[in-house]
């Protein structure tokens, strides 16, 4: 089985500060935007946070200590896939 976390995004509104998220299947984490970062560094540290949050919710999932890989898609975000 593969997985693979969705990265976005998300611009300042009038009450939130810039923010990005990241989503695989039901679980989403979103982290405020980590300006001391840039470009797929600041999406690659909200999938880590999102890992961290698995390994404690799924212990027993295999792919969360895995590698993964990291790629922008056309619309600007961002999508990390597992490797063996």
């Amino acid at each position: 089985m593969y997985y693979s976390i969705h990265t976005k995004y998300l611009p300042a509104t009038n009450t939130r500060g810039s923010r990005i998220k990241a989503t695989l299947d039901r679980d989403s984490v979103t982290i405020p935007y980590p300006y001391d970062k840039t470009g797929g560094n600041c999406h690659r540290e909200a999938v880590e946070t999102l890992l961290a949050k698995l390994r404690v919710e799924r212990p027993d999932g295999f792919y969360w200590n895995k590698p993964f890989v990291s790629g922008e898609l056309p619309d600007g975000s961002w999508a990390h896939v597992f490797v063996d």
